[in-house]
């Protein structure tokens, strides 16, 4: 008995294959892209924790400690801080969690950017004045614009 393989190469079981991929009345458009349908598995969760950047560790820790400990209403949390102090507590926060990583402020400025064209409300603003950046974070629209885009780790820890 012959597999599988075998079958496929013989060139009137590809040519069937084939037209029955591309017959005009299949409609292709029906079926749901497999990545909007994934299951979610564990081990697929800890792929996705894993791929979160360093920087969006960090945010999440700010989500969950200075949101919740400076506001007792975290949806109104805000934290206004310049980029200089920013750079300054990421890379401290870094270096306490044992992170050999290091970010500059043209690598902050950029991946805060994407971050906040990725998603409207992301939760972060830049308003520049007198030479330099300051942001505002609002902890609500930000962790939940980090979760909606699986980029929110809730193990990160300061």
């Amino acid at each position: 008995m012959p597999d599988l393989g075998s079958y496929c190469q013989c060139d009137d079981v590809a040519r069937a294959f084939y037209q029955y991929l591309f017959h005009p009345d299949r409609n292709l458009d029906k079926y749901e892209s497999f990545q909007c349908s994934r299951p979610i598995t564990d081990q697929y969760a800890e792929l996705q924790r894993l791929n979160i950047t360093l920087l969006q560790r960090y945010l999440s820790f700010l989500c969950m400690s200075e949101g919740e400990a400076s506001n007792s209403n975290v949806a109104g949390a805000v934290l206004q801080i310049s980029a200089t102090d920013l750079l300054r507590n990421f890379n401290k926060w870094a270096q306490d969690n044992s992170y050999t990583f290091q970010l500059n402020s043209t690598s902050l400025g950029t991946e805060l950017k994407a971050l906040r064209e990725k998603g409207n409300p992301s939760g972060i603003a830049r308003k520049r004045g007198g030479g330099q950046s300051q942001y505002t974070f609002s902890f609500k629209h930000l962790r939940e614009f980090l979760q909606n885009q699986n980029l929110f780790d809730k193990e990160a820890v300061g």
